[in-house]
C-alpha cells in the first residue's frame, strides 16, 4: 500500500509540471522613449494580452507598424518582434523601442537564442537591437545584442541561464536617424529548457524504481 500510494504521488507530481509546462499564458506590453525622454507606454490596437499592435506618429517618427507577440501566440518563441519605422524630417532624432513579454514559463535553465535583423538602406541610420530579463526601467542578464550598419544584415547571440517560472523578457530597438530615412527591425527569441530532474515519463519511472527497491530492502529486513 504504501508504495503504490508513493507511486501514485510522484505521478501526480510529474503530471502536474507537464500540465503547468503547457499553460503557456504570457503578456506583452510596448514602451517608447524618444530623444532620451522618459519611458512611455505605447497604445495597444490589438486588445489581446499576448500580442501588441501599435501604429501613429512618435515625434518625428512615423511608426507604420510595431507588433510583439509572446506565448501562446509566438509560437515556438517565447518573444518575436518587427517594427517598421520611418524618420521624416533632416533633422537628428532618436526612437527606443521596448518590448517586455511578462509571465514566460517554464522556469529552470534555459538556453536562450536571440536573432537580430535589420532590412534598411542609406547612411545617416543606425539600429542596435538587445534582449534581455528583466524590464527596461531594471535590466538584468544580457542574453544578445546587435549594432546595424551593415543595415541589411542579422546576427543571433545564444545564452544559457536560471530564470524562475514567470520570468520577464525585454527585446529593445535603438534608432539613431539622420534626415529622410526607414527601418524594418525584427527581433525573435526562442528558449529551450534544460532537463528537469523527476519530470515526466522519465522521472516517475525513476521514482516508482527507487520505491520498489526500497520495499524489497525492508522485506529483507523483515525477514
Amino acid at each position: 500500500m504504501f508504495k503504490k500510494l508513493l507511486c501514485t504521488v510522484a505521478a501526480l507530481g510529474a503530471l502536474t509540471m507537464v500540465t503547468y509546462s503547457d499553460a503557456k499564458a504570457a503578456t506583452i506590453d510596448g514602451f517608447f522613449s524618444l530623444n532620451g525622454g522618459a519611458i512611455t507606454a505605447l497604445p495597444d490596437f490589438n486588445g489581446l494580452a499576448d500580442q501588441l499592435v501599435f501604429f501613429g506618429g512618435i515625434g518625428n517618427f512615423t511608426v507604420n507598424i510595431d507588433t510583439g507577440t509572446t506565448q501562446p501566440s509566438s509560437n515556438p518563441n517565447v518573444l518575436s518582434i518587427q517594427a517598421q519605422d520611418a524618420h521624416t524630417t533632416l533633422g537628428a532624432d532618436t526612437l527606443r523601442l521596448f518590448f517586455v513579454a511578462s509571465g514566460l514559463i517554464p522556469g529552470g535553465t534555459q538556453t536562450f537564442t536571440s536573432q537580430f535583423t535589420s532590412n534598411a538602406a542609406g547612411s545617416g541610420l543606425t539600429v542596435a537591437e538587445k534582449t534581455y530579463l528583466g524590464t527596461p526601467g531594471a535590466p538584468g542578464t544580457l542574453l544578445g545584442s546587435a549594432v546595424f550598419p551593415p543595415l541589411l544584415g542579422t546576427a543571433s547571440a545564444v545564452t544559457t541561464t536560471f530564470v524562475p517560472p514567470g520570468y520577464t523578457l525585454t527585446g529593445e530597438i535603438f534608432i539613431d536617424a539622420t534626415g529622410i530615412q526607414s527601418s524594418n527591425a525584427t527581433i525573435t527569441v526562442s528558449a529551450v529548457p534544460g532537463p528537469i530532474v523527476g519530470a515526466g515519463l522519465p522521472g516517475l519511472i525513476a521514482a516508482c524504481g527507487g520505491l520498489l527497491a526500497l520495499a524489497r530492502r525492508r522485506r529483507k529486513q523483515a525477514v
